[in-house]
């Protein structure tokens, strides 16, 4: 189980997800928890918890965190087809 013993209680999102194909993301809430990570405790960062079988988002409040960085564009191409990507 992710939460052993008392999971942390939920509170109400200000953000609506859509996927892909612009399809609504049900939020179930958003829950504030402290992980450990290379050794290092980290404390109330805020996990967006969906409905149903979907995978838990992070947001960018994670990356310095977790020691994640982006940068750049990795690559632009220009493709007159979907078989040319």
């Amino acid at each position: 189980a992710i939460w052993p013993e008392k999971a942390p209680q939920l509170y109400k999102a200000e953000i609506q997800l859509m996927d892909f194909q612009k399809k609504h993301i049900p939020i179930s809430g958003v829950a504030d928890v402290d992980i450990l990570y290379n050794e290092n405790q980290i404390n109330g960062l805020p996990l967006l918890v969906v409905d149903g079988n979907q995978t838990n988002v992070l947001g960018w409040n994670w990356f310095s965190s977790l020691g994640i960085r982006i940068e750049g564009v990795n690559s632009v191409e220009d493709a007159m087809s979907i078989k040319d990507i």
